[in-house]
Formats: structure tokens, sequence, C-alpha cells
């Protein structure tokens, strides 16, 4: 026999509960309609309230952070340190589900003002006048080789003039400069420099170049 409400007249407790169930989404539709930042887009929860229960906490933590720390955006930090400023949490946004939270949001990593960090790029640089041409190696023994060249004095490669010379580790270049701006000296991201590469003939020096 179904357990009764309690009321006169008596209602199944099954029907009490689904009562209490609409009403508690009411509640989370009203939530995500009139208290949630602008910038979080809140569609796919208004269509899975499920999902919304069960990340609701860090979702409210990005919606908080969003609204009382919104300065916070203008200065690019760190994927970690970002992460542990909204969440409490370093591996939330690299290891746990901090990118499916952001797409549920329909936000993007990016958004959030960050960069990744990698392997600091191995560089010389003869002198820091801009705008410079700056020649990327891919292999170790030609970055030693080209930097003593820029130590004693050289400075043309045939036509070209080298003012720095950065070690590009193959193709761990390319995921380094991702970042070059964030990581760089001023005068080596100046708008006018010239970049040049040498590498292999290979797929991957090809694919670097």
């Amino acid at each position: 026999m179904r357990r009764k409400g309690g009321e006169e007249p008596a209602l199944c407790k099954a029907y009490w509960e689904a009562a209490e169930e609409a009403a508690d989404k009411e509640k989370l539709k009203e939530e995500l309609l009139f208290r949630i930042s602008p910038k979080i887009h809140t569609d796919y929860y208004l269509n899975h309230l499920t999902n919304y229960q069960k990340e609701r906490e860090q979702v409210l933590r990005l919606n908080r952070f969003l609204i009382e720390e919104q300065e916070a955006l203008k200065e690019a930090v760190s994927l970690n340190e970002r992460s542990f400023q909204i969440w409490g949490r370093e591996k939330f946004l690299q290891r746990e589900q901090g990118n499916k939270l952001l797409s549920h949001c329909g936000l993007k990593p990016q958004d959030l003002n960050i960069y990744r960090t990698t392997e600091p790029l191995a560089y010389y640089s003869a002198d820091h006048s801009t705008p410079q041409g700056i020649l990327i190696l891919e292999n170790k023994d030609t970055f030693y080789t080209m930097r003593r060249f820029l130590m004693e004095g050289g400075r043309f490669i045939f036509t070209e003039k080298i003012h720095s010379v950065i070690y590009g580790a193959g193709k761990g270049v390319l995921r380094s400069f991702e970042d070059f701006f964030f990581c760089m000296e001023a005068y080596m991201c100046h708008p006018q420099n010239r970049i040049l590469y040498f590498g292999d003939l290979d797929y991957e020096g090809r694919k670097g170049a």
C-alpha cells in the first residue's frame, strides 16, 4: 500500500514528491533566468535541469566570479591560477570537468583570459633593438652554433640580419608559441619583427615552417 501524505482527503506520497520536484525545477529555472550572469549562456541547462543540479555548485562559483571579480579578467593569468581563483582547485580546468562545464555554459577557456604554461623557450638576443630579425632553429646543435655566431659579432645570414635566435625543440615550438606573447620580453614581440624558421626538410620541419 502506498503511503499517504497526511492530508484530508489523503494523497499518495508519490504525488507530493512529484509536486515538490516540479517546484524545485521551477526554482532552478528562475535561478538560471534571473540570477546568472549574462556572460553564462543558460540554454543548455534550461533544457537539462538534471545536469544543472549536478553541476550547480561549480556553475554558481563561476557565476560569482564573473559578477564579483570581473576586474580580475582584465589580467591574463595561467590556466591553473584562474582555475584556483574560481573553483579553489588548480586542476579543475586542466584535468577535471572544467572544460565540460565551460562548454555547458557556452564559454571557452580563452573567455577567462588565461594562458597555458609550456616549456620555456631557450633564446639568445644580441641586442634589444626593434624591429629585429628572429631566427627559430629546430635543432639544438644549430642553435648553439648560431648563438656563438651572434656572440662573436655576426649579424647576417646570407642577406638576412639576425638579432635573436630561438631554440624551437622540434615541433615543440608550435605549442610554446601559443603563449609567445605572454612569455617573451617586449622587444621580441614587436609587430614589425621578421621571424624566420630553419629546420629539417622532413614532415615536421615543413610543418613548423
